[in-house]
């Protein structure tokens, strides 16, 4: 095999920025759109653009490698209303699609 395909987790690899030191805008750029078969979404507790991870730069590291395969919203419901905050995190992350 020459390559493998692998989902890039943001809660994941939030724990490794924030005690590790890793940096996972520059794994995007680093896996590229040939190995990243899709990215989950998520910065739990809390609703996308208001945890530790920059959302903004994610979208634009994902656009930089011209990426057009599957994304998954992967959330909490800091709320209590599931679908209230389900719909709050998709109109977060179209909104920051939509400048790319």
């Amino acid at each position: 095999m020459d390559q493998a395909q692998n989902p890039l987790d943001g809660n994941h690899s939030q724990e490794l920025i924030f005690h590790n030191g890793f940096d996972i805008y520059k794994e995007i750029g680093w896996l590229g759109k040939d190995r990243i078969c899709e990215f989950h979404l998520k910065d739990n507790p809390h609703l996308l653009g208001q945890g530790k991870i920059d959302f903004e730069k994610v979208v634009e590291a994902i656009a930089d490698i011209g990426f057009g395969g599957w994304a998954q919203l992967e959330t909490v419901a800091p709320s209590g209303d599931v679908k209230k905050d389900m719909k709050t995190n998709l109109d977060y992350i179209r909104g920051l699609l939509a400048k790319h």
